[in-house]
């Protein structure tokens, strides 16, 4: 026997509704929750003396290079949007830049919060690729892409050499260079070394130390 559809309101369960809901209590009130910090007071607080200082990037060097990312796209094969060799957002970009792949990195300064894109700066200066951080925005770098934001931009070595007009413009934007990311890349170099020269049997042990 086919059973009926199940009632989604109360009109439809019929009989006395007043019978059938009884059990709800009259003087029930929803439980207040914790007042706790502001999520977004909190990030403000603790990236505000972390923010790094960029290197003043003009906006016609900006357009410039999205203008080129434009064309990029314009001439790749079959119509595609999002060309062979252009990695896209902060994740995947991060993986390729320390897979070694990445060639120049493209960012957006409104990356929120701010160490995240510190701590992309640390990854590309130890892996030798060139950061610019642009002062647009990540719906401008998205754009050309039929993106509605992306904030990170990764051009991969393979397709796109040195010689190449786009990565010329990249390449004409000062990279990062403040103190605490020079630092940051030799301690980044050191803890390599120092995972080099351990033997395997320490390294598959969590917390060991070399005798």
């Amino acid at each position: 026997r086919k059973r009926g559809r199940a009632a989604s309101t109360v009109d439809e369960l019929g009989g006395t509704a007043s019978e059938i809901v009884s059990f709800i209590r009259t003087d029930a009130r929803a439980v207040a929750r914790e007042q706790g910090p502001s999520q977004t007071q909190l990030k403000s607080a603790l990236t505000s003396s972390f923010e790094p200082a960029w290197p003043r990037v003009s906006a016609e060097a900006a357009a410039s290079i999205v203008s080129g990312i434009a064309r990029e796209c314009s001439s790749s094969s079959a119509g595609a949007r999002r060309p062979a060799g252009i990695v896209v957002g902060l994740r995947a970009t991060s993986r390729a830049v320390k897979r070694g792949e990445i060639r120049v990195v493209v960012a957006a300064s409104e990356l929120q919060p701010p160490l995240l894109l510190a701590q992309l700066a640390v990854h590309a200066h130890a892996a030798g690729a060139h950061l610019a951080v642009l002062p647009s925005t990540a719906a401008a770098l998205g754009q050309p892409l039929g993106l509605l934001r992306a904030a990170v931009l990764g051009l991969q070595s393979r397709v796109f050499d040195e010689a190449h007009a786009l990565v010329r413009l990249v390449l004409a934007v000062p990279p990062p260079q403040p103190c605490w990311l020079q630092c940051c890349a030799s301690r980044l170099r050191e803890r390599a070394r120092e995972a080099e020269r351990m033997p395997p049997a320490v390294l598959s042990e969590p917390g060991g130390a070399a005798e």
